[in-house]
């Protein structure tokens, strides 16, 4: 009996998977263009952030001055 449902459960099995369809060629994707890095402001040269450090200092030491 057991080994009757077995066979049972083995011929049934194949028939609940459906065979794969054949797929078609993949067709390759356009590759995008590179994205670029977004900056919402420019970034300051070492010259210019110096500069204002240097203008930042020169205001916090002005009351200070004889």
């Amino acid at each position: 009996m057991q080994r009757c449902e077995e066979q049972e459960l083995a011929q049934a099995i194949p028939t609940l998977v459906p065979p794969p369809a054949p797929t078609p060629a993949p067709t390759p994707a356009p590759t995008p263009p590179p994205l670029l890095p977004v900056m919402s402001f420019p970034q300051r040269s070492a010259f210019e952030h110096q500069k204002a450090e240097y203008f930042l200092m020169e205001k916090r030491a002005a009351p200070f001055r004889p």
